[in-house]
């Protein structure tokens, strides 16, 4: 999922992700956790704030499993900020 966040984004501009410093934790602390909770919700059919609500139960519940199944070596330190943000 990075590389194509990557991709997509890449021409933004550093000012619009303040206060991240660097584009990649911007990707990882924001965009990729967004996303996954945005097809969280499309999956189970949830909407509104109610179902932002219980879409981010579902991940935090899961951010475990998802961490030991689909490792990240690349990128470790951000699978770890992660799962720790999302606790």
């Amino acid at each position: 999922m990075y590389h194509s966040v990557h991709k997509i984004f890449l021409s933004m501009v550093a000012s619009k992700i303040e206060p991240f410093s660097s584009f990649n934790d911007f990707i990882f602390c924001v965009l990729i956790p967004e996303i996954g909770l945005q097809l969280i919700m499309e999956d189970n059919g949830l909407v509104g704030d109610c179902g932002k609500m219980e879409g981010l139960n579902i991940m935090r519940e899961s951010s475990d499993y998802g961490v030991a199944m689909f490792p990240d070596d690349d990128n470790e330190q951000y699978g770890e900020l992660m799962a720790k943000g999302r606790n």
